[in-house]
């Protein structure tokens, strides 16, 4: 769980789900390409006092979610770089 903001309102992050992104293969024979994916994040939100939010998250627009997306990729990376 991390803190940010929604709307300039202090909150809290709870990742849910996390699949690392892949490169596409496109090397060798034919047969093993892949087309590899993109990352996939989930996440719940809380507000500061770590109380489920559900009033805060449909304060979320695309580019809030974007963005929550982004910092919440980035939090994965940090913690999977820590082992």
């Amino acid at each position: 769980m991390f803190a940010t903001t929604i709307a300039g309102i202090p909150a809290q992050i709870d990742v849910t789900y996390y699949v690392p992104g892949e490169a596409a293969c496109i090397s060798g024979p034919a047969d093993n390409w892949h087309p590899g994916h993109a990352e996939e994040v989930e996440f719940l939100v809380f507000d500061r006092r770590g109380y489920k939010a559900d009033w805060l998250a449909r304060k979320i627009t695309p580019a809030i979610q974007e963005a929550l997306e982004i910092e919440c990729i980035e939090y994965m990376r940090e913690l999977a770089s820590d082992y």
